[in-house]
């Protein structure tokens, strides 16, 4: 790059609708001017209606700009309110291959409430060719100050050719022969992507619904499998780039997003929970997701749909029972939870499970308190 950092600011106009409109769309696009470079950003609330999916780029192919921004390894996203310039809140940062750029665009997700202002979604981006990470406010033209190396290592750029010659072929739609359809609830086809059923049949649950949607199996025809909720899109996109690749996502979910719990569903519905070959996806989301999990949500995510798998309700649990002796609303974690239990959870699915688990691992681990202060005696 020709200088170390650029900015982008975007002002959307909210022509964003949560639900599916009538003719099956609910993106916007708009431009962000960058000396001769013209930037689009592509918002799409995902049917929570809290998180927005956002895609920079992709840009339009040019050797020489290419050439320009490929050094590029570090993003960020700040929200920098008019009525309080000082105020900036960094939304995120990831790092990026500047490649990314003019191939598939930089995906990332925010709080839909991080950036709404005015009826408008404002923030702004920062790209770097240098891996950093920004600490305070812009300030005025000294604002390259504000910033400060990240403890991040900078993007590897010797990739493993492997990795690189799968992600190649994800994208060649020419050898495709799997049609992956994205409905809506009502089945609406509003969007595809193009899959190999040689990438695919190592899971039997795909193999299955590959082998439902040939009238002859014995005939090798195009595959259908229709993925009927469009919410499930982004998550399913990302799965099938860990099949292809066995890459493993840049940022997780925002806390209350609900692809936490499509991540598992998809997983279930597919095989990949099953799957030895599948286990860094299932572990890297259970890792990400014990961040998120707090003695404020942990009784929400658990009965919204923790319940129905085993190893999330188990880390729910598991987080009640080593915090029960931690201060809650006047009372203990533990008191707390037992008492919501009862009162407002009582007859829920998961609810008696849920207190056989949590009265079963205090003991456990009140037993195991006892056995090492004797073996310290």
């Amino acid at each position: 790059m020709s200088t170390d950092l650029r900015i982008l600011q975007f002002r959307i106009p909210d022509r964003i609708q949560p639900a599916v409109s009538s003719d099956g769309t609910h993106k916007v696009d708009t431009i962000a001017k960058a000396g001769i470079h013209e930037w689009s950003c592509q918002l799409m609330v995902l049917e929570d209606t809290s998180t927005i999916r956002a895609i920079l780029g992709p840009m339009s192919d040019s050797i020489s700009i290419q050439a320009e921004l490929d050094p590029c390894c570090s993003l960020q996203v700040v929200s920098m309110p008019e009525s309080d310039p000082s105020a900036v809140q960094v939304l995120m940062n990831k790092k990026i291959k500047g490649e990314d750029l003019f191939k598939r665009g930089i995906e990332f997700y925010l709080d839909r409430q991080d950036i709404w202002a005015d009826h408008h979604y404002e923030f702004s981006i920062i790209l770097s060719s240098l891996p950093v990470k920004l600490h305070g406010p812009l300030d005025g033209p000294h604002w390259t100050h504000a910033l400060a190396l990240s403890e991040c290592d900078p993007v590897a750029r010797n990739i493993d050719p492997l990795v690189e010659m799968m992600t190649q072929f994800e994208r060649d739609a020419a050898t495709s022969d799997v049609d992956c359809r994205i409905a809506t609830s009502t089945g609406q086809v509003i969007d595809h992507l193009r899959a190999h059923q040689a990438i695919l049949s190592i899971y039997p649950a795909f193999s299955e619904k590959m082998a439902r949607s040939q009238r002859n199996p014995h005939q090798r025809t195009m595959s259908s499998i229709l993925v009927t909720n469009m919410e499930a899109r982004a998550t399913f996109e990302r799965m099938l780039s860990f099949i292809y690749s066995g890459r493993l996502p840049q940022e997780p979910f925002v806390p209350r997003s609900d692809q936490w719990r499509i991540v598992f569903e998809l997983a279930k519905e597919y095989g990949l929970d099953k799957s030895a070959s599948s286990r860094p996806w299932i572990n890297w989301h259970l890792t990400e997701l014990q961040q998120v999990i707090t003695d404020e949500n942990v009784l929400e995510i658990y009965f919204r749909w923790a319940y129905r798998f085993g190893r999330v309700s188990g880390m729910c649990v598991r987080h009640v029972a080593e915090r029960s002796q931690a201060q809650f609303q006047d009372t203990t974690l533990g008191s707390y939870v037992m008492k919501q239990l009862q009162d407002r959870y009582h007859g829920h699915s998961g609810c008696s499970e849920f207190q056989e688990a949590i009265v079963v691992l205090v003991m456990k681990m009140y037993a195991q308190q006892r056995g090492q202060q004797r073996a310290s005696h």
